[in-house]
């Protein structure tokens, strides 16, 4: 008569525990390590800045070496920096320059805070203090838009938005261009319905072509790409598949998403980097078929709070396997994100603190550029 193994309901449960934590509920082919993937030509890299001027603090891990004020080597004070403090931007600018960052993605709404900011990094960098260029983050929101197609109110007030802004922007010699002298944009509102990129998107192009041929007509030496924008979108939600926004995305030049993150999903959280690689070979490929780019978009950290979601914790093996990562679903501009330069919200920041120093920059040029 054969014999059986009654097991105790804890130890069963032990078992299955043990099971479950090495293989993480899932396969091998789901579940792989992150190889080193070797730089084989030029990356560039952005990184994206949050613009303090009256900074709320009170959320952040991390203490900015920016905060501290030193007198013989000891901290004296603590105090929150604004962007706008005379000297934070140039040494910013310097730190990000020596992690190979090309340039900051400063947000643009319109607002004061947003001119002060390019009115002071105009500044330093007629000084010739500041090595990073600017890319915008262009918000349509301050143009109080009820639609946006290839023509009516909504169409003209971005093509005079834009015109304005050739002279106190794209025109600028601190402008971030693309090697075939394209400046780069991002654009905010993919998942707005009320846009329709279809008929924007041309028609735009269109007219600032038009706009480029009068801005000749004056001055002979404007470039052809003066205005010839190469278009990022910019994806809103957390872990987005290429089709959900597809009505606007295919018809820019480009597509990131800033906060992908994992929510609730225990795979995407346990897996997180191969998960994250898997989604964006797919994204990577799928937008080709548009004819698009795709960029990655990385962060050393995701600290969140909100009930039910997981964070990414901070790690030089961790942050390493997000740069190879991205380095392995490049597209065709070679462009990588950074979420963040210096936000404290989630804790991204790439930027020198109190508790981990210079690590992460150096991680980030040593990925990246050497």
């Amino acid at each position: 008569m054969k014999k059986v193994l009654i097991m105790p309901a804890a130890v069963m449960a032990a078992a299955l525990a043990m099971s479950c934590e090495q293989d993480l509920y899932l396969p091998p082919d789901w579940n792989y390590d992150i190889p080193y993937t070797p730089v084989t030509s030029e990356i560039h890299l952005g990184a994206l800045y949050h613009n303090y001027t009256d900074a709320t603090w009170a959320s952040a891990q991390y203490t900015p070496v920016l905060n501290q004020t030193m007198e013989d080597g000891e901290v004296i004070a603590e105090t929150p920096y604004t962007s706008t403090q005379v000297g934070v931007l140039t040494q910013q600018g310097e730190w990000a320059a020596s992690a190979g960052i090309e340039f900051f993605v400063f947000p643009y709404n319109a607002s004061e805070t947003d001119n002060n900011l390019l009115a002071n990094y105009e500044i330093y960098y007629n000084q010739g203090e500041m090595p990073v260029d600017v890319v915008i983050n262009y918000s349509f929101s301050h143009l109080g838009l009820t639609e946006l197609a290839g023509s009516g109110a909504g169409f003209d007030a971005v093509v005079a938005d834009f015109k304005t802004l050739y002279t106190t922007v794209f025109s600028k010699p601190w402008y971030y261009r693309l090697p075939d002298g394209r400046p780069v944009i991002i654009v905010s509102g993919m998942n707005n319905d009320a846009y329709d990129y279809s008929l924007f998107v041309p028609a735009f192009r269109t007219a600032m072509a038009e706009f480029t041929s009068e801005l000749q007509a004056q001055n002979g030496s404007v470039d052809d790409n003066a205005m010839n924008f190469y278009l990022i979108g910019e994806n809103t939600a957390n872990w987005p598949a290429p089709q959900t926004n597809e009505r606007a995305a295919r018809y820019l030049d480009a597509n990131y998403t800033g906060r992908w993150y994992p929510e609730s999903r225990y795979e995407r959280w346990s897996s997180f980097y191969p998960f994250t690689d898997m989604a964006w070979s797919n994204w990577r490929d799928y937008a080709a078929g548009w004819g698009n780019d795709f960029i990655p978009c990385i962060y050393p950290e995701f600290h969140i709070t909100e009930s039910g979601t997981r964070s990414i914790d901070r790690s030089e093996e961790n942050y390493t396997d997000f740069c190879n990562v991205a380095k392995r679903n490049l597209g065709s501009q070679r462009i990588v994100l950074i979420n963040s330069w210096n936000d404290y919200t989630n804790d991204t920041a790439l930027e020198p603190t109190a508790e981990y120093g210079e690590k992460y920059m150096q991680i980030t040029y040593d990925q990246f550029k050497k």
